[in-house]
């Protein structure tokens, strides 16, 4: 009986600590602090966002308004000016004021 009850306790006493373990590296509660902490300046996002497509676009049609198709190299200009676009979102965060 006495065993049993002491068995059972630490039992819960486990299955405890392990689901306060599975909550702190879940990606819920990690999504939940990251939002508690951070918010998302849209403004910059939207800035940089649409900048970037300017630019892509811009690239685009010059080409293809002077020569009248894509050269081949071109799709690594176009991908690298996405890829500048999107290396800048750590800007996009900002600290919350408390």
């Amino acid at each position: 009986m006495f065993v049993a009850r002491v068995v059972r306790s630490k039992l819960e006493e486990f299955q405890g600590v392990r689901s306060a373990l599975v909550n702190t590296l879940s990606l819920q509660y990690q999504t939940r602090m990251f939002q508690a902490r951070w918010k998302l300046n849209w403004k910059r996002f939207w800035i940089s966002f649409l900048g970037g497509a300017a630019v892509v676009a811009a690239v685009q049609y010059f080409f293809f308004f002077y020569f009248g198709e894509d050269p081949k190299w071109l799709e690594f200009v176009t991908n690298g000016a996405w890829t500048l676009t999107v290396a800048v979102a750590p800007g996009f965060w900002s600290k919350k004021r408390r």
